[in-house]
């Protein structure tokens, strides 16, 4: 449908399962992600686990918005 995805996953391990090998990988916070990322892209968080979740635009600008006045402690 045109949509475009970044998957994004939180281990190394189910990195490796999806792509069905060893991958070169970056480790980047959420709030980061959410900053730095163009909410065209939908964000997939597990793709084919039980934890999976689809994050769709409207949540990623939420994010955006809310994550941007935030100080890490």
């Amino acid at each position: 449908n045109g949509k475009q995805f970044l998957m994004i996953f939180d281990t190394e391990a189910r990195l490796a399962a999806w792509a069905k090998r060893s991958i070169t990988f970056i480790t980047v916070k959420g709030r980061a992600l959410a900053q730095a990322m163009d909410p065209k892209y939908q964000w997939v968080l597990n793709w084919g686990t039980p934890s999976m979740k689809n994050f769709s635009p409207e949540e990623i600008l939420w994010m955006k918005k809310n994550f941007n006045n935030t100080r890490e402690v």
